[in-house]
Formats: structure tokens, sequence, C-alpha cells
């Protein structure tokens, strides 16, 4: 039967300095990850809530920003929006 390892905890000082390492790297997020046996999503977690996005979305959960997209004028798009009961 094949145990699987469990991969070190860190504390938000330690997620920085990994984050810190990757840029100095010059590897990308997901070869660095790979390469130094940390979980992906974990680590794009963790820059997230670093940079302040995971603050700015729970301090105001009424309000979501939606990123700018560049989009060409022959493009086109339908959105809709649900309020739930509104």
């Amino acid at each position: 039967m094949e145990t699987k390892t469990r991969r070190a905890r860190r504390n938000a000082t330690e997620w920085q300095r990994v984050i810190d390492e990757q840029k100095r790297s010059g590897l990308s997020q997901e070869t660095f990850c790979r390469q130094h046996d940390i979980g992906y999503g974990s680590f794009l977690n963790w820059k997230t809530k670093l940079a302040g996005g995971s603050q700015a979305r729970t301090a105001d959960p009424s309000f979501i920003e939606l990123p700018t997209l560049q989009i060409e004028s022959t493009m086109n798009w339908d959105i809709e929006l649900d309020l739930g009961l509104g």
C-alpha cells in the first residue's frame, strides 16, 4: 500500500518567502511548485491572499469586481446577471 507524504504547513510569512523565491527563480509558477513539491492551488491561494485579493472579496460581499477585458469590436457577448430573488 502506497502512503502519501504530507506537505509542509506554512504560515503567511513562510508563504511570502516561497512566493518571493518563485519570482526570483525565473520559473513559471507551476514549474516552481512542481520542482519544490508545493501544491499549485495552495500557492495561488496564498499569493492572492497575501496580495490582498481575498480581503477585498470578503470586505463587501455585495460587490464583486470584474476584470477589465480587451474585447475585439467584432465579438458579441451575451451576459446574464442572476440576482437571485431580485
